[in-house]
């Protein structure tokens, strides 16, 4: 249960620390000011799975631990720093690879999303923004700054809880009025920016960066399952966060989890 739970985590995991802004608030925090940031890649790593090409070494804790790819992220931002296009490659043996592009206008962002290096988009999709030019989907809720803080989809009703710019507890129902079957909470380092934001229509997350991150698992009120996932960073001299990583323990062996970050300024 551990590893399943660990996988289907871990892009919530990534890109909650990506996301962090409104579309009128859409400055990546963090980025120098002395850069118009075009392009931030993110490269995530692992040690764990047995189809990952480990062609690298990480020094961490007094240990030499192999790591490789697993995936990849390049995110474009236009002038006004708003994401104009996402790319996603896989590293773990299959070929899969998507392109997302994002175009604006005063009420909306329209999606085309392109799979497999597809001329023509597999998907379009054009979402409806609020008077916060924020995702105006019926089941979400936002605060008066921009926070998501309530998602009310039957299949897991989502509560979040926002204390000085950062969310600090999630608790997901597995129906209205159901008990909580998981919460999360987070800890940060209030004095570190969080960083860029990816997808800034779907509303403000946390300020800073996020350090400790514990999900707890219940059953009928029960608490069943905790994990906790400690996180490090690594910085420029422009104070961006270059990689990140953490831990966690998969049948008796801890594995370690990375992403580095690239940026390219106009």
């Amino acid at each position: 249960m551990k590893t399943f739970f660990r996988l289907a985590l871990l892009p919530a995991i990534l890109f909650i620390l990506l996301d962090a802004c409104t579309l009128q608030d859409h400055q990546p925090p963090g980025q120098n000011p002395d850069c118009n940031l075009l392009t931030m890649t993110l490269v995530t790593k692992t040690s764990f799975g047995p189809r990952l090409q480990k062609d690298e070494i990480l020094e961490v804790d007094g240990q030499q631990i192999p790591i490789g790819k697993e995936r990849s992220y390049e995110y474009t931002f236009d002038e006004q720093n708003r994401l104009v296009q996402r790319q996603y490659l896989t590293y773990t043996g299959s070929s899969a690879n998507q392109r997302i592009t994002y175009e604006y206008d005063a009420n909306s962002v329209t999606t085309k999303q392109y799979n497999y290096a597809s001329p023509q988009p597999d998907l379009v999709e054009r979402l409806p923004l609020n008077e916060q030019g924020l995702w105006a989907k019926e089941d979400f809720t936002y605060d008066a700054d921009g926070f998501l803080v309530q998602d009310a989809n039957v299949y897991g009703p989502t509560s979040y809880t926002v204390v000085e710019g950062n969310i600090t507890r999630m608790e997901r129902r597995s129906g209205p009025d159901e008990p909580v079957t998981e919460v999360v909470t987070y800890e940060y380092d209030l004095s570190k920016p969080n960083l860029p934001n990816s997808e800034p229509y779907r509303g403000k997350i946390s300020r800073n960066l996020r350090t400790k991150q514990t999900f707890q698992l219940y059953d009928n009120g029960k608490l069943t399952v905790t994990y906790v996932y400690n996180f490090k960073y690594l910085f420029d001299q422009a104070g961006r966060v270059t990689r990140s990583y953490y831990s966690f323990d998969s049948y008796g062996t801890t594995h370690y989890q990375v992403a580095d970050y690239f940026y390219t300024c106009r």
